[in-house]
């Protein structure tokens, strides 16, 4: 399929840089690096890279793609807290088969499940980390934070669908203001989870 654009949505694509700065400076915060930790950060560079790719082409492959790199970087979630090194290669072949397969399940159903089917994944692995965490998360004051901002950025990524912004491609618009919120949300909780909470427990 030929591209129509070389940067389609221009905006929304250098925004996404929002994601690699967040990764970085959430690198650098995380005294006692885990496997755990270590997967958040390099899902969050995929994240980045994944958004470029769908923002400069705009097919619906590389929209797949971005979906569901959002939803590997959710998942981290359900990793038992302590992982051995040991089969980290058999680790990584399953991330990668896991990822192809978010891909190609999002590429081949129409559109409008995408969302139904991330918000989805996003309660299970929010249920999950309630079972998971032995603290009260209503309490957390970093975690409450990072969710009242990651859910007003939906807002406006569910208002980019509107046809009074979605085609607007050169002036800041819906999916930026997204992108800048999920990518604070990204720190925040990543901040929250491996540097705050790991003082708690």
């Amino acid at each position: 399929m030929a591209l129509d654009c070389i940067l389609c949505q221009p905006f929304a694509f250098w925004s996404s840089l929002a994601y690699l700065i967040s990764g970085i400076f959430l690198h650098y915060q995380i005294q006692n690096p885990t496997l755990e930790s270590r997967y958040w950060i390099r899902a969050i560079v995929v994240v980045t890279f994944a958004s470029f790719f769908a923002h400069a082409s705009f097919t619906n492959l590389a929209l797949a793609i971005d979906m569901a790199a959002i939803i590997v970087l959710t998942g981290f979630i359900h990793f038992p807290r302590y992982i051995s090194d040991r089969n980290l290669r058999i680790r990584t072949s399953l991330f990668l088969v896991l990822f192809t397969l978010i891909s190609g399940t999002l590429f081949l159903v129409p559109l409008d499940l995408w969302v139904p089917l991330t918000f989805l994944f996003f309660t299970v692995s929010a249920f999950h980390l309630w079972r998971k965490t032995p603290v009260a998360l209503h309490k957390e004051k970093g975690f409450i934070l990072s969710m009242v901002i990651y859910g007003l950025s939906f807002c406006f990524f569910i208002f980019d669908k509107e046809p009074w912004l979605c085609g607007i491609k050169y002036f800041p618009y819906g999916h930026t203001i997204w992108h800048l919120g999920s990518a604070l949300t990204t720190y925040l909780f990543g901040r929250w989870y491996f540097v705050e909470l790991p003082k708690k427990i």
